[in-house]
């Protein structure tokens, strides 16, 4: 694709194989760049396709005690960490309890709670970056109490199963 006709020397049997023009469009055959072109003979993609982008977000949550009397705080850490290759963009997580009755108590900047969950917008995450949200729970009767942590990005996962996570905490 990257070189032009050439010509043949029929008496030495050799024959020419010149590059085409720096900039002649081409195809790299790789569907996840865009704005092909030749760089000296070579096809070389350039402009990432954002529809092959993908993220391997991963959700982590943390309670503080693991046992606590009912009608004391709880503090929850909602992790979040991309394990790339590339940038999460849109990147939300959610928290929600079940289990005993229970009131959210404070949330990070960012959260909304709307109802028994708690969504928080957390925009775009880095390629092997990691953000957290706190979010504080107080229990109203004797149990466990299993809060759960999910993450989500409109960026593709290659590894949806490590965007969940469940933490219990006994109440007394």
């Amino acid at each position: 694709q990257c070189h032009v006709a050439g010509t043949c020397d029929p008496t030495s049997g050799t024959c020419s194989n010149p590059a085409a023009a720096n900039g002649t469009a081409c195809n790299d055959g790789n569907a996840c760049t865009q704005s092909d072109s030749c760089q000296a003979g070579v096809c070389s993609g350039s402009s990432p396709n954002p529809a092959c982008a993908s993220a391997d977000l991963s959700a982590k949550l943390r309670a503080r005690p693991k046992q606590v009397r009912m009608g004391r705080e709880i503090d929850y850490r909602l992790g979040v960490k991309n394990g790339g290759p590339d940038a999460a963009a849109s990147v939300m997580a959610s928290f929600m309890c079940s289990g005993v009755p229970y009131h959210f108590a404070g949330m990070s900047a960012g959260c909304v709670a709307t109802g028994g969950s708690i969504t928080c917008s957390l925009g775009t995450l880095r390629n092997h970056g990691s953000i957290a949200r706190e979010i504080t729970v107080v229990p109203h009767a004797a149990g466990v109490l299993r809060c759960t942590a999910s993450v989500s990005s409109v960026t593709p996962d290659p590894d949806p199963t490590n965007q969940l996570e469940t933490e219990d905490t006994r109440v007394r």
